[in-house]
């Protein structure tokens, strides 16, 4: 991230978070494979070591209404 920041000198990091019980939910409720399954699993994993950015400007919280986080985005945005 560091790096480019350094090429854009104005750029803004937005990271898209959403808790990791959330996160189950929505796989669970996506119904692509069992708890079993080890793709199941590596979904679980990524998501786990994704759960946060600290280089970001800017963090959206995934697990409000889409209309509130995209009017928070929005908001950030426009205050650029």
């Amino acid at each position: 991230m560091q790096d480019c920041g350094q090429l854009i000198s104005d750029l803004n990091v937005i990271f898209v978070s959403v808790p990791m019980e959330v996160t189950l939910q929505r796989i669970i409720a996506r119904s692509r494979e069992s708890e079993d399954n080890p793709v199941f699993q590596q979904r679980l994993i990524r998501a786990q070591e994704n759960q946060t950015l600290d280089d970001a400007d800017f963090v959206v919280d995934n697990s409000v209404s889409l209309q509130t986080a995209a009017q928070k985005l929005l908001n950030y945005m426009l205050s650029l």
